[in-house]
């Protein structure tokens, strides 16, 4: 599985949380909030027989910024646990969302979310926004040139 496919399946998974859209790639513009934005952020990789990239996802967890911080707070901190609970192994609905396995290409060992910043204030195309800043660890094989 290509990276970039393994990113996109991760926004795919997070959108499906009720409430929340997710992008990958990064929209140009302001988003229409609640919404979570997944950067690419450091990656390992190291070759046997084939790749294994050990890569590190950020989300960035962005709802309207309004002067309103008690109800920011209330929009956004529940989707941290709701998204949390979608990349449990034990997930059960979408069940692919740990493994972000498809049936043509399972070579992705897991998607976990393994760390949250959450109360933050997010500049993102010009704007401000209060969230969190997510962060998963992905684990993917693949073959040199392989898609």
């Amino acid at each position: 599985m290509l990276p970039t496919t393994a990113l996109t399946q991760l926004a795919y998974y997070a959108g499906q949380v009720t409430g929340l859209v997710a992008h990958y790639p990064a929209p140009p513009d302001a988003i229409a909030a609640p919404a979570l934005v997944v950067f690419w952020d450091e990656t390992d990789i190291s070759e046997m027989d084939e790749q294994t990239w050990l890569m590190s996802v950020k989300g960035q967890l962005m709802v309207a910024l309004t002067g309103n911080t008690r109800g920011e707070i209330l929009r956004a901190d529940p989707l941290i646990a709701r998204i949390a609970d979608a990349f449990s192994p034990n997930a059960a609905a979408p069940r692919n969302a740990y493994h972000l396995r498809s049936a043509t290409d399972p070579g992705v060992d897991y998607c976990r979310l393994v760390r949250v910043v959450p109360s933050q204030v997010i500049g993102y195309a010009g704007h401000a926004y209060y969230g969190a800043e997510l962060f998963w660890s992905i684990k993917l094989r693949r073959f040199a040139g392989s898609s």
